[in-house]
């Protein structure tokens, strides 16, 4: 690979000559502008390279994804001596391509290169000036060692990071071309306006346009075409100035362009335009013309031999991607609003105008650049091909005359360049958002070590399609059976695959392509609505920097390629209740004024539901009932530690067995014996547990060391502890230290609720029963519950027990309260109680002591959840959490409030 050093000086040298060729040699400039160009060009390369470098090993084959397509040895070596079949599923080379679903059909076509052939399209599919100069690059890295080339994929299979580095030069040589076009826009709109200024910010411009930059990220034929393109520009401009330049060179330009792709065919039409405009003989026109023409399809041909057979496929293919003629500008106009950002947008199309309207004598060079972006912009919106990239052929001269204009209009400065800079920042961080895409770990990657980490052998997994490696998570094909369901919703009801995948290519889940079928779209509404399936686990990752993130609907689909968002359902537990929640229903604030929270009322006998709130409970209770409360009080449980190698720890106290011993649960790695600490604690793991806890000997006692805590939130909740949680994740009543999650329910309690329910008559009691983490836990096969504390003094026993002799209800606030109760029944009567109890109460369960339940809205395949259904009966709960659902209550911990009676 070039050093640095001298790959900067290899550019200089080559823009040098270009800023030379365009000087006219009694330009009587001063050295040190000519040196300032070089400083200017030098500036643009080393931002772009550094822009378009970073996460230039984004998506590809490694070790680290082998681990999740192979979960076991045995299991790459069966992939392995199946390449001895004919035919091959899709799937099968995923393990070798990267996350992007065209770089490694450049691979594929050197693969498959066989000279008799070569007139044949079927062999290559993308253009040879690209295809040749990568393959011969190749060849000359090999022959240094540098990569592996081998027939037998095999190699690849078992070696994926040699295969990644043929993927990563490919990638270098179109940042190389991505760079090129920066320096060019740059000299381009300085020869047209005649301003460095307007040329560096028209450059910057483009390097952040997010179209643009994520392009000039993969190995692919679009930035090279472009590339070439500009030159062309460039040269045309100098002709339409009035410099000399060789026709043949101005066709041979036009021919690579076109040999990269069959769609820069059209670039012909600059010379066409260039030769037309030029203040020439008509004799010379046509000349000119005619020795273009013949050079361009001289070196179209030379570099794309198979032209005629790919035309032919062109427009008669068949398929999703067959060219058909059908006009959608609008299509195209939103590739630019979000490959360009919509502030961009409008500077760059008011430019535009700006010269239609105010300038008379448009000059040749601007009518050249304007001509090309209408004559391409129109005519690629005839084609329906329907992807973002298509257009990136008009964004750098787009550009250079949006924003050179701008740069021209001298009245109203101020207001200008407060335009021209609002404008630039917003497109800087906007197209840092998408390029932080690159940089962080994939959410295919993430998916794919979800499902290794939680999805156990042998489960089925449903999808629509043969899997893609750029639409879905990698995972082993061999360790979990594969349920191919097509588009069809029947298939599914058929298989019934206990999990199912969908991206945001096979479903309308944000962001997904603007173009997606409508056939997608109604299989993923039958898909939700059915009921058959919730969001198990759901991946997504938005364009986010500085603060800003920028989250859309839909977008082009070759926008969505860095980043689906992908989503595991699980099956149904039909067993007991189980639902799909949507996400923006899970409360994550609570109400600054708790009895403002909704209450739903649910009648078990009748099943009538009334929809009240909170504030108003006393209207359903009467003088004598007995309300029991969970006076628990939350501890500050999570802190943050150091290992003794740096790492980061997460520590949860989770019951304390000690002066200085808790047992807790840690995030992160560590092993008996070893130490961590923070600026005032330190803790040593003395063991693990068999169920995966810790206990951890800590330096200070247990009143200390619940001040450098914080509050713990429960995981549901999606953002950070602040200083409101610490009052409201609490109960007004709370008092004794020991939970680490609130008794939620009574949130929605104030000192005034209590004060009008012991004037209507209504005795209210307490009982202690410190939550555990288990409280969040989801129940499996297993149907086991860990023990919780409790303690039920005497005066609380009698209060229940004298209530119950006179007929009067017991109302349980919260499912802590119920569990407590039963577990201290007795007779049907209420003991005293202190101990523990690992009471799980499901269908079946008879209820002995409580009446009524206040509760929240649970989630699925929750503890909870199963009390409720055993309590109030499956059908009825499932009719009051569908109306939940449908009127838009506050789910969760500081969701709205349920009344069972």
């Amino acid at each position: 690979m070039l050093d640095t050093p001298s790959f900067l000086a290899f550019y200089f040298n080559i823009y040098q000559c270009i800023l030379y060729s365009s000087v006219k040699r009694d330009d009587k400039r001063s050295f040190w502008k000519k040196m300032r160009d070089k400083y200017i060009a030098g500036i643009l390369i080393i931002l772009s390279m550094a822009v378009f470098i970073t996460g230039l090993n984004w998506g590809l084959p490694s070790e680290k994804l082998n681990g999740l397509y192979f979960s076991k040895e045995e299991h790459l070596t069966k992939h392995i001596s199946e390449l001895k079949e004919t035919e091959l599923p899709r799937f099968f080379y995923n393990p070798i391509r990267t996350y992007h679903p065209d770089e490694y059909f450049i691979l594929k076509c050197l693969y498959m290169i066989k000279i008799p052939d070569i007139f044949n399209f079927s062999q290559f599919s993308i253009g040879g000036a690209f295809l040749f100069l990568y393959g011969a690059i190749l060849f000359i890295l090999y022959k240094l060692n540098f990569i592996s080339i081998t027939k037998d994929i095999a190699f690849y299979f078992l070696h994926p990071e040699k295969i990644a580095r043929m993927y990563i030069v490919g990638r270098f040589i179109c940042v190389l071309y991505g760079t090129g076009i920066v320096i060019l826009t740059y000299f381009l709109t300085k020869k047209i306006f005649k301003s460095k200024i307007a040329g560096f910010f028209s450059s910057f411009l483009l390097i952040f346009s997010p179209l643009f930059l994520l392009n000039a990220h993969y190995m692919y034929v679009d930035i090279p075409g472009v590339f070439w393109m500009m030159i062309l520009l460039f040269f045309c401009v100098k002709y339409i100035n009035g410099e000399k330049i060789n026709p043949l060179i101005i066709g041979f330009l036009s021919g690579m362009s076109a040999g990269n792709k069959l769609t820069f065919i059209l670039t012909f039409f600059i010379p066409l335009i260039t030769f037309m405009m030029a203040k020439e003989e008509p004799r010379k026109k046509i000349k000119n013309i005619s020795l273009s023409f013949l050079s361009f399809s001289i070196t179209l041909f030379l570099t794309t031999p198979y032209l005629f057979s790919a035309l032919f496929h062109l427009f008669h293919a068949e398929g999703k991607h067959a060219t058909k003629f059908s006009f959608i500008p609008g299509f195209y106009i939103l590739c630019l609003r979000y490959g360009l950002g919509f502030p961009l947008f409008l500077l760059l199309l008011s430019g535009l105008f700006i010269t239609f309207l105010f300038e008379r004598n448009i000059s040749s060079d601007k009518k050249l650049l304007i001509l090309w972006i209408l004559f391409y912009f129109f005519t690629m919106s005839c084609l329906s091909l329907k992807f973002a990239r298509y257009i990136l052929p008009v964004i750098p001269p787009f550009i250079i005359i949006g924003t050179g204009k701008w740069f021209e209009f001298q009245k109203y400065k101020f207001i200008r360049n407060v335009l021209i800079i609002s404008v630039g920042v917003f497109t800087f961080v906007y197209g840092m958002a998408f390029e932080t895409l690159f940089i962080r770990e994939n959410v295919r990657t993430e998916a794919g070590l979800w499902i290794k980490e939680n999805i156990k052998p042998q489960s089925d997994i449903g999808v629509t399609e043969i899997p893609w490696q750029f639409q879905l998570p990698p995972f082993d094909y061999y360790t979990y059976p594969v349920a191919v369901s097509g588009y069809r919703f029947e298939k599914v009801k058929e298989k019934r695959p206990l999990y199912f995948i969908l991206s945001s290519f096979q479903a309308p889940i944000p962001p997904y392509p603007t173009s997606l079928e409508k056939k997608r779209m109604n299989f993923y509404r039958e898909f939700i609505k059915s009921g058959l399936y919730r969001e198990e686990k759901r991946f997504e990752r938005y364009p986010s920097f500085a603060g800003f993130t920028f989250k859309f609907r839909k977008i082009p689909e070759d926008m969505v390629y860095v980043n689906p968002t992908i989503i595991i359902f699980k099956k149904m537990n039909k067993e007991i209740f189980d639902y799909n929640l949507p996400k923006e229903l899970i409360a994550q604030y609570p109400l600054k004024e708790r009895e403002k929270a909704r209450l739903m009322v649910v009648d078990r006998k009748s099943g009538n539901i009334i929809e009240s709130i909170f504030e108003k409970l006393d209207g359903f209770l009467q003088p004598g009932e007995v309300i029991v409360l969970n006076d628990s009080k939350v501890i500050p449980a999570r802190l943050y530690f150091r290992k003794e190698t740096g790492g980061k720890l997460e520590v949860f106290l989770l019951r304390n067995k000690g002066e200085y011993i808790w047992e807790v649960l840690i995030r992160g790695k560590i092993k008996p014996g070893r130490k961590f600490y923070s600026s005032e604690v330190e803790g040593e793991v003395l063991e693990k547990t068999e169920k995966g806890s810790y206990i951890v000997r800590f330096n200070l006692e247990k009143e200390k060391i619940k001040e450098y805590g914080e509050i713990p939130l429960p995981p549901y909740i999606k953002r950070e502890p602040q200083p409101e949680d610490m009052e409201y994740y609490q109960t007004v009543y709370a008092k004794k230290e020991g939970s680490v999650a609130a008794p939620t329910a009574g949130l929605h309690f104030t000192e005034e609720i209590l004060k009008k329910l012991e004037k209507k008559g209504v005795k209210i009691t307490f009982l202690t029963l410190h939550i555990g983490w288990a409280s969040f836990k989801i129940i499996r096969k297993e149907e086991k519950v860990d023990e919780e504390f409790f303690e039920i003094p005497e005066e609380t026993a009698e209060v229940i027990n004298e209530a119950k002799r006179s007929g009067k209800r017991i109302i349980a606030v919260g499912t802590s309260c119920v569990r407590a109760l039963e577990s201290a029944e007795k007779d049907g009567k209420v003991i005293p109680f202190k101990g523990f109890t690992n009471l799980f109460i499901k269908k079946g369960h008879i209820f002995k002591i409580v009446d009524a339940l206040i509760t929240n809205f649970h989630l699925p395949n929750s503890t909870h959840l199963y009390l409720v259904c055993a309590f109030a009966g499956k059908e009825l709960m499932e009719k009051a959490y569908k109306l939940a659902v449908e009127k838009r209550y506050r789910f969760y911990s500081y969701g709205d409030a349920m009344f069972i009676i």
